[in-house]
């Protein structure tokens, strides 16, 4: 490279001085410099295009998930492996790969007896409460932490006691509103039927505000003595708000 690059100055110097060149040497000489200029530039890219920014193939970040409360969120990872927290709470994903982390409950019984009531971390622009509330996508373009807050909601016990005989009940709930992470139990009856339903123990788990009615069928009226707790005496049908923990105890005479 650079005896080329000496070869054309001295050719240049010559023709100054009057010194005749062939013309072809003084071609040949111009062309060596600019393939020695062309070779400098090579080397200074580092002998090859540049990595991409963010890393090349290969790169990883990290999931981390933490739950509080008694329920259980999912993810799964590119390969299908599917991740439950508590338990399992952290993964690598390769980069630009999407992690969505969802509500996972064990069984019917969790996801009944607890709503997500908040996320937080990387996942707190999700609102629990609206349509969709029960997801979180992140886009794996760094480590990503996000947590999940899971409340208990109200337990509501139903408790049958002094009949030794076939009775029933019906029991009907209507539910504040549909919440987008929980689930909400759409309104429904509950009845005890079963012959020797004495001091028989219904429980259910209900949003705060939930409206309850229990209502004493008009074939069971003569045996009825009476409500407690959340209702007290005998006006037919019973209707209370979930507000908390509560007890409706249904008394049956003897018979």
């Amino acid at each position: 490279m650079l005896f080329a690059i000496y070869t054309a100055l001295s050719i240049v110097e010559g023709q100054t001085r009057g010194v005749a060149m062939p013309r072809l040497g003084v071609v040949f000489a111009i062309f060596g410099c600019m393939l020695a200029l062309v070779a400098v530039a090579c080397d200074d890219g580092g002998g090859g295009a540049a990595a991409p920014a963010g890393g090349g193939d290969g790169e990883t970040y990290t999931l981390t998930v933490g739950v509080a409360g008694g329920s259980h969120v999912r993810f799964n990872t590119p390969d299908g492996v599917e991740h439950t927290c508590p338990g399992d709470c952290s993964a690598e994903f390769a980069l630009g790969t999407v992690a969505e982390v969802r509500r996972g409950a064990l069984d019917e019984e969790e996801e009944k007896a607890w709503r997500l009531s908040k996320w937080g971390g990387d996942c707190a622009q999700v609102n629990a409460e609206e349509v969709g509330g029960g997801r979180c996508p992140l886009t794996m373009t760094e480590d990503h932490s996000a947590t999940v807050q899971f409340e208990p909601r109200p337990e509501v016990r139903f408790v049958q006691t002094g009949s030794n005989v076939d009775v029933a009940y019906q029991l009907e709930y209507e539910p504040v509103k549909q919440l987008g992470g929980n689930p909400a139990a759409a309104r429904g009856t509950i009845g005890c039927h079963l012959p020797g339903c004495a001091d028989t123990e219904v429980i259910g788990h209900y949003d705060l505000g939930t409206q309850i009615t229990v209502t004493i069928p008009d074939a069971q009226l003569k045996r009825f003595v009476g409500f407690d707790g959340a209702c007290a005496g005998t006006e037919n049908p019973c209707r209370f708000e979930v507000k908390a923990d509560t007890v409706l105890n249904i008394a049956w005479a003897q018979n």
